[in-house]
């Protein structure tokens, strides 16, 4: 791959955005950060090798149920962009290879990805 191209991509990636939603009813954290119960957190993805972990955390009272999770890019559903959802854990990254379409969902302003795990309250006998 040419440098310049790197050096390209490099300088553009200002647009692609992961927003982390923590509902009611429990956390989510991630290597180097952490969205609490009730707020809206946003990552920025700013390289080809993006890649975070997810882990959903229930609060007393609550269980984990599952994730939801969209990847939105201008209505177009060709996206680099993974996640992969499983238990309470949600990895979101690139796919490995790097090309002309990662290039343009990091310099793309309205790309946008939502995670969130769902909680449900426990019932107690």
């Amino acid at each position: 791959m040419n440098i310049v191209y790197i050096i390209l991509i490099a300088l553009l990636t200002l647009g692609c955005k992961v927003q982390v939603i923590s509902p009611q009813g429990g956390d989510v954290t991630w290597d180097g950060g952490e969205c609490l119960e009730g707020n809206v957190c946003v990552i920025d993805v700013e390289e080809t090798t993006f890649s975070k972990t997810f882990t959903a955390t229930p609060k007393d009272g609550y269980e984990f149920v599952g994730w939801d999770y969209i990847m939105r890019r201008n209505g177009d559903p060709t996206n680099p962009l993974i996640m992969k959802c499983e238990t309470t854990e949600c990895t979101v990254g690139f796919d490995d290879v790097i090309s002309d379409s990662v290039a343009n969902i990091l310099i793309d302003s309205h790309h946008q990805s939502f995670v969130t795990p769902i909680y449900q309250t426990l019932h107690r006998e």
